[in-house]
């Protein structure tokens, strides 16, 4: 695995999901393609962050951070 480059490996046609989209069409796109996140992009698809199961299931059950609170985790280049 140590000479494996992650460009020979990864998945190459991507599905995203926008910063307005609801977190249900998020959910449904992730079951229906057995995915467990999805990158989330800006209108020129540059990846502003990701959205993953657990973030859904913290938001279910009202654990979710507020934007504020996100900010402090995103790297910003």
């Amino acid at each position: 695995l140590s000479k494996v480059q992650i460009a020979e490996i990864m998945t190459k046609n991507v599905m995203v999901a926008r910063p307005e989209a609801s977190l249900e069409s998020a959910a449904s796109v992730m079951l229906d393609n057995k995915i467990g996140g999805l990158p989330v992009v800006d209108a020129d698809n540059k990846v502003i962050g990701i959205i993953t199961e657990s973030d859904i299931f913290k938001a279910f059950l009202g654990r979710h951070k507020t934007r504020s609170d996100m900010d402090v985790f995103m790297v910003k280049q």
